[in-house]
């Protein structure tokens, strides 16, 4: 047999390495003290770790937000602000949203659902839509 080459073996592991004219055992006799540690250890931690009921959605009372629309929490950043044009940006953000998530605990609702977070591209891509079809024509694409 080449040197460096493995021999035998379950699954691709080897019980024995061949390297030159010795045989050193590498595998062999640590692979079950090993395994029997880990899942001795698994047990354990897994022996005190509380178990959970799943969280059901159908269970939820969820409210829907557009962050530029709900609040206005910063008004640092706010950049071309025109609350008084549909399709423009609102001013609303994070920090506004999370100022008022104690109301919405007060209305009931336990979970909430946001639109996307990203910046939105001026004017829309116009190769990927019909002329008439812009951003300014959606009111919701804000």
């Amino acid at each position: 047999m080449n040197a460096g080459t493995r021999q035998g073996g379950v699954g691709g592991y080897s019980d024995a390495v061949v390297s030159g004219s010795r045989k050193v055992n590498v595998i062999a006799r640590y692979r079950r003290t090993f395994l029997a540690a880990l899942v001795a250890a698994l047990s354990v931690i897994a022996g005190h770790v509380p178990a959970q009921a799943a969280n059901e959605w159908g269970d939820e009372i969820l409210y829907f937000v557009l962050i530029d629309r709900y609040a206005n929490g910063d008004r640092a950043n706010d950049v071309q602000v025109d609350v008084r044009n549909p399709g423009a940006f609102h001013g609303g953000d994070l920090k506004g949203l999370a100022s008022r998530l104690d109301e919405l605990a007060d209305l009931g609702i336990t979970a909430i659902w946001i639109n996307p977070v990203q910046k939105q591209m001026p004017r829309g891509v116009f190769a990927q839509a019909p002329a008439r079809l812009r951003v300014p024509d959606f009111m919701h694409w804000g």
